[in-house]
């Protein structure tokens, strides 16, 4: 052929996959043209065909909607510690717990394997010690001698001195109008004082008596509302009138009377208290009663921290019991001091009160 053959060259890689089809044709010039036939050649493997990326697609797809699933042998899987094992499960040292909102969990009660439920009242639970942080309060006190000037009810008559109390707070005495009441006598010989320390936090001691003559706690008071007679000798009871107090003792008789346990009673009776500092007093119940058929007057008094003495609630008596129940109870704040009053028509008249609830 007198002609030579010509190739136009356009943009061809500098090798050429063996699948591609490479055909030469004879231009009418006579020139001759290398022709590519991409479409009737074959894909290099792992090419991107139609189908390869239909599945590459759905591949994707369930990546996005998080519905592939992996096989997983949880035989393989290690357990937490503690975990519910057939071994733990049978060994009897488990128990159904409930966690808390800390996270902390506790057990489940139960009498006999079977799980304890209450349905007793709320009150009786707090009663039982079973709530938390809830203790119960149950007041009574009684003055046998009320006449037509208001007297608080608590058995040394009279108002009760809380002015005095309040100027005094410190080391209070224990002392007796019976020689008996001693360590060795035949009367009282040891009592516990309850009441509040100066922050106004419940406290408590057992003191031994020495008879008329005056014996120091060691801790320091704000209030004095209970006391209660330990040991006795072969009386089995307080010989003399014991009091709680402060300032010059005489004849076993203090100053200022805080608190009082009349002959042979082993205890305190007055309706006077004080809400502990931080705490709330919610009062559930109230009564007071006259003796016979005498008519009288009592009240609540109730004075919050730094403010004065307010009325809470009038029991109108003509003989008898009046009994007041708060289905809402009735809310005294930290440091509220509360004192049962009443007046009468003639004087030697019996009172006697109580009120109940708790604080927390």
């Amino acid at each position: 052929m007198a002609d030579d053959v010509k190739f136009e060259v356009t943009s061809f890689p500098s090798s050429v996959p063996p699948e591609t089809i490479i055909e030469t044709e004879q231009q009418g010039t006579g020139e001759h043209r290398q022709v590519v036939k991409v479409g009737e050649s074959a894909l290099p493997a792992g090419g991107a065909t139609a189908s390869a990326q239909s599945a590459l697609l759905t591949e994707l797809q369930l990546k996005a909607d998080l519905t592939e699933t992996q096989p997983v042998s949880a035989a393989s899987l290690p357990l937490p510690a503690g975990a519910a094992t057939s071994a733990i499960q049978t060994d009897g040292t488990q128990a159904t717990q409930f966690v808390d909102e800390v996270g902390t969990p506790y057990g489940v009660k139960h009498v006999n394997n079977k799980p304890r439920v209450s349905n007793t009242p709320y009150l009786y639970d707090i009663s039982e010690g079973n709530i938390a942080s809830h203790t119960p309060v149950y007041k009574f006190g009684n003055n046998i001698d009320v006449g037509t000037l208001q007297e608080s009810i608590w058995e040394e008559g009279g108002l009760y001195p809380w002015a005095a109390v309040d100027a005094a707070a410190g080391q209070v005495t224990i002392s007796s109008t019976s020689a008996n009441d001693t360590s060795a006598g035949t009367g009282a010989r040891t009592a516990t004082i309850y009441g509040l320390d100066l922050s106004g936090v419940d406290q408590n001691e057992t003191l031994t008596l020495n008879g008329q003559t005056a014996v120091t706690s060691v801790s320091s008071y704000s209030r004095i509302f209970r006391i209660i007679i330990n040991t006795a000798g072969t009386g089995l009871k307080n010989a003399g009138i014991v009091r709680v107090g402060t300032g010059t003792v005489a004849g076993g008789v203090p100053a200022v009377v805080w608190a009082r346990v009349s002959i042979g009673d082993n205890q305190t009776l007055q309706t006077v208290w004080t809400v502990p500092t931080g705490k709330t007093f919610y009062m559930v119940g109230a009564e007071i009663s006259i003796n016979g058929s005498k008519g009288g007057e009592g009240r609540i008094y109730a004075r919050p921290l730094g403010e004065l003495f307010q009325i809470k609630d009038i029991f109108h008596l003509s003989g008898g019991l009046e009994t007041h129940k708060y289905d809402l109870p009735r809310k005294f704040e930290s440091g509220t001091d509360i004192d049962f009053r009443a007046t009468a028509g003639a004087n030697n008249t019996d009172y006697s009160a109580n009120f109940e609830g708790w604080y927390e």
